[in-house]
């Protein structure tokens, strides 16, 4: 996937597309990058022997970091030093605003089962202290 987001970035460049009409196909190519370190995390939980956990980490990050340098030629070539700075810091950029989405959402998550949790515990209690005032109510009327 990587590799053919590569191939369109190199063709767009070459025909004098400017780097942001290519950025669908840049996500592309870093969310191939990213995938690496989650695939290895994946693995060494999996199943299969330890070397071939580390072969297939080592051959992912060896590809991983190959198309780093592609991509880091290509926009050097049509940009120059300062535009491949500017491209890391923008994506440390949505890196960071992704995380704290996701961390936004599990807090919102989290607030939800909390207060559902709650309400369920007061039903209960209510449910059963009502339960105890018919049950003497009962045991009243029938002494």
């Amino acid at each position: 996937m990587g590799l053919m987001a590569l191939a369109a970035v190199k063709k767009g460049i070459s025909v004098g597309k400017d780097l942001s009409s290519l950025s669908k196909d840049l996500g592309k190519i870093w969310d191939a990058i990213d995938n690496v370190n989650v695939k290895h995390k994946v693995a060494s939980k999996g199943k299969g022997g330890a070397s071939a956990r580390a072969l297939d980490t080592y051959i992912q990050t060896v590809q991983a970091r190959d198309l780093e340098d592609q991509l880091r030629q290509v926009v050097m070539a049509s940009r120059g030093n300062s535009g491949w700075k500017e491209l890391q810091k923008i994506r440390e950029q949505v890196l960071k605003e992704d995380r704290e989405g996701r961390a936004e959402a599990l807090r919102r998550k989290n607030d939800r089962q909390y207060y559902l949790s709650l309400l369920l515990g007061v039903i209960l209690i209510i449910g059963a202290v009502m339960g105890l005032i018919y049950f003497a109510m009962y045991l009243q009327e029938t002494v």
